[in-house]
């Protein structure tokens, strides 16, 4: 299997597990505590696949290659992981949830793409954010 369906199978898998696990945590788990196991747990994940994956394990070319995302991305995990527990907590449904987040995020991250990565807007892809936004107002109504 090549890594470009590798990768987007891997990230479907997750997004489902990753859902399911949120939807599924203890209502009186203090959302912090959650979120430490889970982070501790995923440093015990990464430092075993470390090993397997074919890169410089060094420290320093770790942090040579350091710039300001790791830090926003670890930000932004946090916020999800939070949202989504407290999302879920609150009442959210879970199909519909990850519809909201994401659609919502599609139409931040479309003018980004295009202002500062230069990305192309086709007649193709128009449409299909047409059909998102007409899909979420569908799901969101009630």
């Amino acid at each position: 299997m090549s890594l470009y369906l590798f990768s987007i199978g891997l990230v479907v898998a997750s997004i489902v597990l990753y859902q399911i696990a949120q939807r599924s945590m203890p209502h009186a788990l203090n959302p912090f505590y959650a979120l430490i196991f889970v982070y501790a747990l995923g440093i015990v994940v990464c430092t075993v696949a470390l090993f397997f994956y074919p890169a410089d394990r060094s420290p320093g070319s770790f942090l040579r290659g350091m710039n300001w995302a790791p830090a926003a991305l670890a930000l932004a995990v946090v916020g999800l992981e939070l949202g989504y527990l407290l999302a879920y907590r609150a009442g959210w449904n879970l199909a519909l949830a990850p519809i909201v987040a994401n659609v919502a995020a599609l139409f931040l991250l479309v003018p980004i793409g295009l202002i500062f990565f230069r990305e192309q807007l086709t007649a193709v892809r128009a449409v299909g954010l047409l059909l998102c936004l007409v899909g979420f107002v569908l799901a969101t109504r009630r």
